[in-house]
């Protein structure tokens, strides 16, 4: 599907609201901004950088589930969750 947006003169561009709506895109989504040669791509960004709070949700999903394990190192988890980001973005939202 292709939609159009326009630059304001402040540098603002608008994502049209069905698009939006498709997406599930809300004000505060965190966005990705990836350049190629004349164009860009959009798409969430999925990074703990913008997840200031990943340990304590982490944390919090443990208990949830009961998790009495050894604390996973970061980095697996890391890949864990990119794996999921990978499937979510392929496939639309994980439920």
């Amino acid at each position: 599907m292709t939609s159009q947006a326009k630059i304001t003169a402040n540098g603002r561009i608008a994502v049209p609201k069905d698009v939006r709506d498709r997406l599930a895109w809300q004000p505060g989504t965190a966005l990705e901004i990836v350049e190629g040669p004349g164009s860009i791509t959009l798409s969430l960004a999925h990074s703990k950088r913008h997840h200031p709070d990943f340990a304590a949700r982490l944390r919090a999903l443990q208990q949830k589930v009961g998790y009495k394990g050894p604390k996973p190192a970061a980095e697996a988890c890391e890949v864990a969750i990119d794996a999921l980001f990978k499937v979510q973005d392929r496939w639309g939202p994980v439920s």
